[in-house]
């Protein structure tokens, strides 16, 4: 959900890492996410983004410890619509960075509960207008709160 703005979205996606050093991996990921424009009545958003970057691992879990924690660092593109009825918006693909910090719970043998939270952040707002020329009638902001929740599981 973002900072200030009317676009609240869910979502899922999927993401890949690789243990690159000890405590350190590099990670892939990318998902899509949906949503009504509050702003807006019968106004909804799509968002198709995928992200790279790295995950460092201060607490790493073990079969005896099996608490943990990251910080995660991303590079994002997304491509972002809004449709109401038959109208709709797209805009160019937009670029960005993200943060997060995850906790770890190590339920079972090669398999972590994540929760997560972050900020991401696009660079830009988006301001949906009806009519060129006329005030926006919404703003998706660049800068959002953003939260998540899934399973690791190690191959």
């Amino acid at each position: 959900m973002g900072i200030s703005g009317s676009a609240d979205e869910y979502g899922g996606g999927a993401a890949v890492s690789w243990l690159a050093l000890n405590g350190v991996s590099l990670r892939l990921g990318g998902g899509v996410r949906g949503g009504a424009l509050s702003a807006v009545p019968g106004a909804n958003t799509f968002t198709i983004w995928g992200s790279g970057g790295v995950v460092f691992h201060p607490w790493q879990v073990t079969s005896s410890r099996p608490i943990g924690a990251s910080l995660r660092a991303d590079y994002i593109l997304m491509y972002l619509s809004a449709t109401r009825g038959e109208a709709g918006y797209s805009r160019p693909p937009l670029s960005g960075i993200d943060g997060y910090i995850d906790a770890e719970w190590l339920f079972a043998q090669g398999a972590e509960f994540v929760l997560g939270v972050g900020l991401e952040d696009v660079l830009a707002k988006t301001d949906i207008v009806l009519e060129r020329g006329r005030p926006p009638i919404a703003t998706i902001p660049p800068l959002r709160l953003v939260g998540e929740a899934g399973v690791r599981v190690q191959f």
